[in-house]
């Protein structure tokens, strides 16, 4: 039994890290096949290696250190039958396991060369203790940073590289630092050698976690460019239809003057009435300001909201219309969110501006009911985090490409919204 934990605890430890850490990945038709196949794989060099040695001579460092290599190579590959992914995902899954498996391997080398002679059950036991300590934290933070369905996609491959060198460096010192210290007998070197490897890989965890948060950010952007691109041409669009709304509506008015004394007043008057919701229009010295204002005013109107508008628009004539029309869209938009469960009194929603210190100042204002979380600065939501919350962070990363910024604040019962740019001479 004891042969079987020295000569397989490296197998079995390594490939349950790599599938705690493909939990999320998508599994392929025959995964149970290949796991079966990989681990057997893996086992009969674990299992034969020492016997082939002892044939074919010594153990060198050189050897030993081709063992473990040959090991992880079959369960790297084992991963590619396993899980729907690509090559530098499971890279990254299979470099961050053998890390958290040295980790745990050099600490329970720490704690059995210092135990004054511990039992084999003993030493054992350490094993899966140290196993377990390290790996529920890790896992738990890194779990919780990789998509559903799986792939990391890990694009930066020279740190990708570089954290596969540190963790060889600090693999081929521990093996070295236990042949040597072994031949001195010394336990205070062994000891030194093993905190080492395991800062080496520490080191290389922490490099895995700026890996997966650059490639959140990255993601990130992709979506906030995204919104804002799709906003551009939801412009274009929304200023073609409001224009012929605009025309329509002119016209109708004509036709109503001229059927004045024709059509019964009262008729008349509905007609006007319902040319009017159509016709909202805004002149606040920006246009794309303008058509944003006067398509939310028709959402206003179904939902019985007062918008009022008293900002200079001009101020924001330096702005790309479609970085107008997101920013205000998704402004007005937060807004009637936030007055749709209120009482008619209460569903107002106000722009409103003003110059100071050369900085125009824009707020976007709206009752509000309940408690308010906060995040760095901008409201937290309770929706699913991955896909809600962009708009507001779209919003903040357009009024930084002009030089300026947003801040929120909630007090009172009023959700105040204010964005602040540079006038531009």
């Amino acid at each position: 039994m004891w042969e079987v934990y020295t000569r397989l605890n490296f197998v079995v430890t390594l490939v349950i890290a790599e599938v705690i850490l493909c939990a999320k990945f998508q599994r392929r038709k025959y995964f149970w096949i290949f796991l079966a196949a990989g681990v057997a794989v893996a086992s009969f060099f674990g299992w034969f290696w020492p016997d082939w040695v002892a044939v074919n001579g010594p153990e060198t460092l050189w050897v030993r250190a081709l063992n473990f290599l040959v090991v992880f190579v079959v369960s790297f590959g084992m991963l590619f039958g396993c899980y729907k992914s690509d090559g530098w995902s499971l890279l990254f899954v299979a470099t961050l396991s053998y890390c958290l498996q040295h980790i745990a391997y050099q600490a329970h080398s720490i704690i059995v060369t210092n135990s004054g002679g511990m039992p084999r059950w003993g030493q054992a036991l350490t094993l899966a203790i140290c196993c377990a300590a390290v790996y529920a934290p890790s896992c738990f933070i890194f779990l919780r940073k990789i998509p559903e369905g799986g792939p990391v996609r890990i694009n930066n491959k020279f740190l990708m590289t570089l954290n596969v060198i540190i963790i060889a460096t600090a693999v081929f010192v521990s093996f070295y630092g236990e042949v040597y210290s072994s031949k001195l007998g010394s336990e205070l070197l062994l000891t030194v050698v093993c905190l080492f490897s395991i800062i080496g890989c520490l080191v290389s965890v922490l490099m895995c976690g700026l890996l997966m948060s650059m490639k959140e950010q990255e993601a990130e952007l992709a979506v906030l460019q995204h919104i804002v691109h799709s906003a551009r041409r939801q412009y274009e669009e929304t200023e073609d239809s409001i224009n012929v709304i605009n025309i329509k509506c002119h016209d109708l008015r004509h036709q109503l003057a001229a059927l004045k004394d024709r059509v019964d007043e009262e008729e008349i008057e509905k007609i006007s009435t319902a040319i009017d919701i159509y016709d909202s229009s805004f002149d606040t010295g920006n246009k794309a300001l303008d058509v944003v204002l006067a398509e939310k005013s028709l959402a206003c109107r179904k939902l019985n909201v007062r918008l009022t508008c008293a900002a200079d628009g001009s101020a924001l004539n330096a702005w790309k219309p479609g970085d107008v029309y997101s920013f205000f869209g998704n402004a007005i938009e937060n807004a009637l969110n936030g007055v749709a469960a209120l009482d008619e009194e209460s569903r107002i929603v106000s722009i409103s501006g003003i110059v100071r210190d050369g900085y125009a100042n824009i707020f976007v204002e709206n009752y509000y009911t309940g408690k308010l979380m906060f995040k760095d600065g901008l409201p937290a939501t309770a929706r699913d985090t991955r896909y809600h919350g962009f708009g507001m962070k779209s919003m903040k990363l357009i009024a930084e490409k002009y030089g300026g910024g947003i801040s929120v604040e909630a007090d009172g019962g009023i959700f105040r919204l204010k964005l602040f740019v540079p006038i531009k001479q």
